[in-house]
């Protein structure tokens, strides 16, 4: 149900997606407020690096696909901090895909 709200609300506001809003108050509509939980750049790569860790997983091994990349901060940050083989970076405004891990990318 939140989504559809996202959708509406996206809509009205002329936004490419939905998804270009989900991280943006207000909550009702299904939006994260960054400020209230916590969810920073280094934040996002600590929980990251941590699954990493509890699995036993080295970080420029890993091959990573993404969901929310160069459009929104955390996303673009993400990206920038990581050293993992990127091989697909899915966002609003278009989509990178290299089987053999993106050279630009980690």
């Amino acid at each position: 149900m939140a989504t559809a709200k996202v959708a509406v609300a996206a809509a009205s506001r002329a936004a490419a997606s939905g998804r270009d809003l989900q991280h943006l108050p207000p909550f009702k509509l299904g939006g994260i407020s960054h400020d209230k939980y916590g969810m920073t750049t280094l934040s996002v790569r600590e929980y990251v690096s941590g699954i990493y860790r509890d699995l036993g997983l080295d970080e420029i091994e890993v091959r990573k696909l993404q969901t929310g990349g160069p459009d929104g901060g955390l996303g673009l940050n993400e990206i920038l901090l990581g050293k993992e083989k990127y091989f697909a970076i899915f966002d609003g405004a278009g989509v990178l895909v290299d089987p053999i891990g993106c050279p630009a990318c980690g």
